[in-house]
């Protein structure tokens, strides 16, 4: 997003609907990262590449329940 991240998002999201479900999908996952993605209040975090479709699909449906 040319005007803020996705971690700035999430965080402005979270503050006036702190019930929606946010899941980082990245390739870029260092210990830092996860740390962060923490904080800002993300719900969740599925790694690129997706080796098991299944496994993915039942990660998504758990956040929408």
């Amino acid at each position: 997003m040319p005007d803020m991240d996705g971690l700035e998002a999430t965080r402005i999201i979270k503050n006036f609907a702190p019930q929606t479900s946010i899941v980082v999908f990245t390739a870029r996952l260092m210990l830092e990262d996860k740390s962060e993605i923490e904080q800002a209040g993300c719900d969740g975090i599925i790694k690129k590449p997706i080796l098991d479709t299944a496994q993915f699909y039942q990660k998504i449906e758990s956040y929408l329940k």
